[in-house]
């Protein structure tokens, strides 16, 4: 069986090595990325099996990139879960294909089960 990939865009740092310890604990293999542009890159080199984006990048809006994704017959199939600190998941729901919401600050086994369950899904 071979390692599932995520790819995380989220500028806060701290976040970001957060996640990326969590998930490499559950032997994820994980990308992450700062900000809209990098991750853009990331993509065009190959495509992970789950997306997780924070709403409100640098250098962009990640309900939009998350439209885009879903758009886009490359990566459409991938599942994206979006995350935000200012937003909820009510306020979001109509705007957007994403196919789940995480609220931060969040819980940790939360965090885990909810992308494992992803992960075994797909």
């Amino acid at each position: 069986m071979s390692t599932k990939k995520v790819f995380v865009a989220e500028d806060d740092e701290d976040i970001r090595l957060l996640i990326d310890y969590i998930l490499k604990d559950d032997l994820y293999q994980v990308q992450l990325f700062p900000d809209v542009n990098t991750l853009k890159k990331g993509l065009s080199l190959e495509l992970p099996d789950l997306i997780v984006l924070d709403i409100m990048l640098p250098d962009g809006d990640g309900v939009e990139i998350c439209r885009q994704l879903k758009e886009d017959a490359a990566t459409a199939h991938i599942p994206v879960l979006l995350m935000s600190a200012h937003r909820s998941q009510r306020e979001i729901q109509g705007n957007t294909h994403s196919d789940g919401f995480i609220s931060k600050p969040f819980d940790i086994n939360r965090f885990k089960a909810k992308i494992d369950a992803y992960m075994m899904a797909s």
